[in-house]
């Protein structure tokens, strides 16, 4: 299709940022944090060392990363047609990769123990 035959509604957005993946950047940011804060107190308590290389700037860097990515997600609610619509199915998006977490797991604990794969 050449560019005389696009319209302002068919025009592919440039700046274009999908809920999905802001959605799942976000859930994989929040568990980082997560973790870093579990790690954090079991290296306070004495069960784990810390490494000898650690992030410049964490958790800070973690924060402002889930700050965008919330800023991200309001935008492209306030710009509503299908932004919206991406952003207030997040809900069943994640609902559905749990679903899918959950049914899958069984079978990779199987086969890490089992060694099948490696």
């Amino acid at each position: 299709m050449s560019e005389q035959h696009l319209t302002e509604e068919t025009r592919p957005s440039a700046g274009h940022v999908d809920a999905g993946d802001a959605g799942y950047s976000k859930s994989l940011k929040s568990r980082h944090v997560n973790m870093i804060a579990i790690f954090w107190r079991k290296t306070q308590k004495g069960e784990l060392t810390r490494p000898g290389y650690r992030l410049p700037g964490s958790p800070w860097t973690e924060i402002v990363t889930l700050a965008f990515l919330a800023s991200v997600l309001v935008l492209m609610y306030a710009d509503g047609g299908p932004g919206r619509t991406t952003v207030l199915c997040l809900p069943l998006i994640v609902a559905a990769l749990v679903a899918g977490w959950f049914a899958i797991r069984g079978g990779i604990a199987d086969k890490s123990t089992t060694g099948a794969g490696a």
